[in-house]
């Protein structure tokens, strides 16, 4: 009898263990689609990760930290996620990608009281500092068109900071989406009015999940398949909606 309840609960835990998922999602301050107040984590991405992991089963930890950290630990580490992250030809490589969430224009824009910057083409916001978030892909976009680091590309870590150094006059453009730094202009007081987009980068960017490649193939599957039904119930427009309709 001993033998038989032994063998059962050996079974039976490792059945547990097999359908027992979790995975810790990496990301930075990218309001209002993934930031955090009094240490909650709020935002469009984050609702909708959440209800993912919710209805796939499995556990998740979120965890903020500098982006180029997080996009490493992503990279580098089994069942770990970044987000969102765009999809661009040069990471295609380097994850399993679950998505999109969402798409989001990148502009440089300057003040509007600025109004000696004068913008009749590119080569006139080269003249000047332009704003950008270390490791962003807006920030690879713009060394491809020829901005160079220290020259006239100043990069933060964070895009509050790229934020509060446009507010300041300490760089004469910022690259940014519309929604972040709507969000940003506001927590400093300031109107979405006062500013322009003097140029809109080429690419749409996707805004995806990054798993990492290494990671439990289960985790994938579940992940990927909660995510499909919250897009086709219209679930995810709803989210998207509620946080930037209007914008």
């Amino acid at each position: 009898m001993r033998a038989l309840f032994s063998t059962l609960f050996f079974i039976s835990f490792f059945c547990f263990a097999d359908d027992s998922l979790s995975v810790k999602a990496v990301t930075d301050d990218y309001p209002p689609f993934v930031y955090q107040e009094g240490g909650e984590p709020l935002g469009v991405a984050v609702e909708v990760l959440e209800t993912m992991a919710s209805n796939a089963g499995v556990e998740l930890e979120i965890a903020f930290y500098p982006w180029k950290r997080a996009y490493l630990m992503a990279k580098t580490k089994p069942d770990v996620l970044v987000f969102t992250l765009s999809r661009t030809p040069e990471r295609e490589n380097d994850f399993t990608w679950i998505g999109p969430i969402f798409k989001t224009p990148v502009n440089i824009y300057k003040l509007k009281s600025r109004r000696d910057l004068v913008i009749n083409n590119i080569k006139d916001i080269k003249a000047h500092r332009v704003g950008a978030v270390k490791g962003y892909a807006s920030e690879k976009e713009l060394k491809k068109l020829g901005f160079v680091a220290d020259v006239n590309l100043d990069t933060t870590n964070s895009e509050k900071q790229n934020v509060g150094k446009f507010i300041s006059g300490r760089v004469a453009f910022i690259s940014s989406s519309p929604a972040v730094l709507s969000f940003y202009l506001k927590e400093h007081g300031r109107s979405w009015t006062e500013v322009e987009a003097v140029y809109t980068l080429e690419l749409v960017f996707d805004e995806y999940i990054g798993l990492n490649k290494n990671s439990n193939p289960a985790l994938k599957r579940k992940l990927d398949s909660s995510f499909k039904e919250l897009r086709d119930s219209g679930r995810i427009d709803y989210i998207l909606e509620k946080h930037i309709g209007g914008l």
